[in-house]
């Protein structure tokens, strides 16, 4: 007879199972696929348990990842917001300018007609020394904006310059020729509210041949007489004056002091 060598064993598949049994409580011996006590499958119970952990691990990292992506955000928001804050001064500028029109509109073209004939009104009627000094004693007090004005300067209080207004279908046309610098200024106001007549990036000034856009808006005050309020882009200034308006029938001769000349 041929000797016959050692039976070779089929390798023992590994459970992979839970020891503890979820249902039950009871502890089973390593590799038992069903509870002892129970008969709760422990490989079942395994796969589950897996899965869940696997989920919650998963959940975990993409909590940190939003969490970090949540900071990131919000750090590239505190520095949008800085950086608009440090640069609203050149917006604003960008938009005036993009949103200004050209100051040469109030001179040339169809457009100018209307100022164009306001001061030719006003150079062949100019404001005369005796409505100066009549209109400062007796101010206005009715209604209307219509008309030639006397304009003094608001804070030193000396004449600087006259000018002539004119509504036309709830448009203020106005024009203003001012001594100092023989500055001229034109444009069309609109009334705010009840009492604010605004003409903003409507109107500009032109200094020595240059003419730069320009804002302003007027309210009457107790008295009569307009306080108007302008800047421009000539310059970085605010300018503040009180016109007062000539009422027709001015008397001619009216004693008229040495130093006043509009």
């Amino acid at each position: 007879m041929m000797e016959q060598g050692p039976r070779q064993q089929a390798p023992i598949e590994r459970i992979d199972a839970d020891a503890v049994c979820e249902e039950c409580g009871s502890v089973n011996p390593e590799d038992t696929l069903l509870c002892k006590t129970c008969g709760n499958n422990l490989r079942d119970q395994r796969l589950r348990r897996v899965h869940t952990e696997g989920a919650s691990d998963e959940g975990v990292r993409q909590g940190a990842r939003l969490t970090w992506l949540t900071k990131v955000l919000g750090g590239v928001g505190v520095l949008l917001i800085v950086f608009v804050a440090i640069n609203i001064g050149r917006f604003e500028q960008a938009m005036t300018k993009t949103s200004s029109n050209d100051p040469s509109v109030f001179w040339e073209g169809a457009s100018a007609a209307p100022l164009d004939a306001l001061a030719r009104e006003l150079a062949a009627n100019p404001v005369t020394p005796q409505e100066s000094a009549y209109a400062l004693e007796h101010q206005a007090q009715d209604d209307a904006v219509d008309g030639r004005y006397l304009l003094v300067d608001r804070d030193q209080e000396v004449p600087i310059g006259q000018g002539i207004v004119r509504v036309e279908n709830d448009t203020y046309y106005f024009v203003a020729v001012l001594s100092p610098r023989s500055a001229e200024v034109r444009g069309c106001g609109y009334l705010e509210g009840s009492a604010r007549i605004a003409s903003r990036d409507k109107s500009a000034v032109q200094v020595n041949g240059k003419r730069y856009s320009a804002s302003g808006f007027a309210q009457r005050v107790p008295g009569g007489a307009f306080e108007c309020f302008g800047l421009s882009d000539a310059d970085n200034e605010s300018y503040a004056v009180l016109a007062y308006r000539i009422v027709a029938g001015t008397p001619e001769k009216v004693a008229v002091p040495l130093d006043q000349n509009p």
